[in-house]
């Protein structure tokens, strides 16, 4: 039971940290924001929420989860459909192999 808080203690804290990181960091005035190297901007309607490094940008707007939900579907019915053809094709090999069993059986 010790092992369970403590677990739940430290993703507690974990976060808490973090919120308060967006929350301070997502207040900040823009041309502070424009300076630094590291910045996060979110709001929650509509939602978007971006992080932006110097390098590198982040961006979990509403578009980007519809496109990523979109692209997760056909992905899995794509796979779908291979696995269906590959299942489909064994069966189809199996029962010609059969047939012709039977038929060499039968002569």
């Amino acid at each position: 039971m010790e092992k369970r808080a403590a677990v739940f203690m430290s993703a507690f804290c974990l976060i808490l940290i973090l919120t308060g990181i967006i929350i301070v960091n997502n207040s900040m005035p823009k041309f502070i924001k424009d300076k630094s190297n590291f910045s996060i901007s979110c709001s929650l309607s509509p939602f978007d929420f971006k992080i932006n490094t110097k390098n590198y940008s982040i961006n979990m707007g509403g578009d980007s989860l519809n496109n990523f939900m979109n692209k997760s579907i056909k992905t899995t019915e794509d796979v779908g459909n291979n696995i269906k053809n590959g299942v489909d094709g064994i069966i189809n090999s199996a029962g010609r192999t059969f047939n012709q069993i039977k038929s060499n059986i039968k002569h």
